[in-house]
């Protein structure tokens, strides 16, 4: 769990570090900026979906697939 838990913070600490750079006036094109803050994002989601199954919980109504097959 507490892996879970750490990666959760290393991927939040990421997300606020990019959301950092975004959130400023652009001077230069952001598109890698943007696709690794909905990738950091995507993988914060997957890993608070694996926190909440692993208490027997949901954290979203529909469980992903891939959560599905790995349970």
């Amino acid at each position: 769990m507490n892996s879970f838990l750490d990666s959760i913070r290393d991927v939040e600490r990421e997300i606020r570090e990019v959301k950092r750079v975004l959130g400023v006036r652009w001077e230069r094109p952001m598109a890698d900026e943007q696709r690794r803050h909905r990738f950091l994002k995507k993988k914060a989601t997957d890993l608070y979906v694996a926190v909440a199954t692993s208490r027997g919980r949901q954290h979203l109504h529909v469980v992903p697939e891939e959560v599905k097959v790995a349970s």
